[in-house]
């Protein structure tokens, strides 16, 4: 599969959007022109669609061809490719539209001189729009996985671009054999100009993720004890509660890991330190992606919240009359460090493309992450059985 270069931003909500609206007014233009003629007109057709410019319909058929012009011009994709595609497109767009057709009856020389000119921005355009179709929608970023809805997506750009080929092809067949109409009272360039226009249309509808959308990531969040997630240190290794603790956990990453398939491991731990899930992300065959999504010092000082998390209030919870375990408060500002979490692994699973997430944190940030992970549209699950005794409040 072709490869384009690293996508260094995700694709924001507007491009989305633009995309849905090419390939709406280009599914579209062919009806939204004849039918209101047909009604009109005893049930008669245009040999083209093109030929609707020298109808009541001229303004929509130019308007429509200009505003897929701007909406090729804005969109962007990966690379240079792109651009200049999406540029060409968009001047072929503006000739189709104020470079008439050559019209049916009684044309003059300039008349046919422009709709020569005519014919020329209109092969190239379809041309360049099967490119997009054959080419530039099938490329995935390099540092992103290949998804099974992506595959879907290709071998529908695949039709449509040659879908795209093939009418023209056949167009300039029926045009050599001069038949006035292929069936009923539709002509054959009416009919291959609407092949191609439903076959670019469904494109770019795809391409705004209109159908075929790649599945928002399932989500599991395993609550932990901070102490419990590093690989026992040496002076651990006396302690025989901490090593149960420590093995109860790899135990348990190792099972979600294979029931879930799971494909990118998000955790928050000491960055100091090998974490659990670290080393069996990188034993795990293939290496599964791991992520710390560890909020640093210096990030913390920039989001105005070193201070108070520095300074968090806690009690004292009695154990016996000799030991106490301290309860530390939530403070607001834990608000910003979960927002934080929440960005970090939609950005990860944004280049990773993973579909089965291991997000691993605290307890006292288990639930409000899931909310806001839901919020932006995964399904989460959580999983609060390694916490024995809740130390937050």
């Amino acid at each position: 599969m072709l490869k384009a270069p690293k996508a260094e931003d995700p694709v924001v909500l507007s491009y989305l959007a633009l995309r849905k609206a090419v390939g709406c007014v280009a599914l579209g233009l062919p009806f939204v022109l004849a039918i209101p003629w047909w009604l009109l007109r005893d049930h008669a057709l245009i040999s083209s669609i093109s030929g609707y410019y020298y109808t009541g319909m001229r303004n929509l058929f130019v308007g429509s061809l200009c505003a897929i012009s701007m909406f090729m011009l804005c969109c962007r994709g990966y690379d240079w490719k792109d651009e200049i595609a999406g540029m060409l497109s968009s001047v072929f767009s503006l000739g189709v539209a104020f470079c008439p057709t050559t019209p049916d009856c009684h044309p003059t020389k300039r008349q046919c001189d422009i709709g020569i000119v005519h014919y020329i921005f209109a092969a190239l355009l379809f041309l360049t729009l099967a490119y997009f179709c054959l080419v530039l929608f099938q490329m995935s970023a390099e540092n992103k996985k290949v998804t099974r809805k992506k595959l879907q997506r290709n071998r529908v750009y695949t039709i449509c671009g040659y879908a795209i080929l093939a009418s023209i092809l056949l167009l300039l067949v029926f045009k050599f054999t001069h038949a006035t109409h292929l069936f009923w009272t539709i002509g054959p360039t009416f009919f291959f100009e609407t092949t191609s226009l439903i076959a670019f249309g469904v494109a770019w509808l795809i391409k705004g993720e209109t159908f075929l959308k790649d599945e928002n990531s399932g989500v599991l969040i395993l609550s932990v004890n901070h102490g419990d997630q590093i690989v026992p240190l040496k002076d651990e290794l006396l302690i025989p509660e901490t090593i149960q603790n420590k093995e109860k956990l790899r135990t348990l990453i190792r099972k979600m890991i294979a029931s879930r398939k799971v494909d990118l491991i998000c955790e928050e731990s000491d960055p100091r330190h090998l974490s659990i899930a670290q080393e069996e992300a990188f034993k795990h065959e293939p290496r599964i992606p791991w992520k710390n999504i560890h909020m640093t010092s210096q990030e913390r000082l920039e989001a105005g919240i070193w201070e108070a998390l520095l300074y968090r209030p806690y009690d004292f919870k009695p154990i016996d009359e000799h030991n106490a375990i301290q309860i530390e408060h939530r403070v607001p500002e834990d608000d910003v460090r979960e927002k934080f979490f929440r960005d970090e692994i939609l950005r990860a699973v944004e280049k990773t493309g993973a579909q089965s997430v291991l997000v691993i944190c605290g307890d006292m940030h288990t639930e409000q992450l899931k909310t806001k992970l839901e919020s932006s549209g995964h399904q989460v699950e959580t999983n609060h059985g390694l916490i024995s005794e809740k130390h937050w409040k």
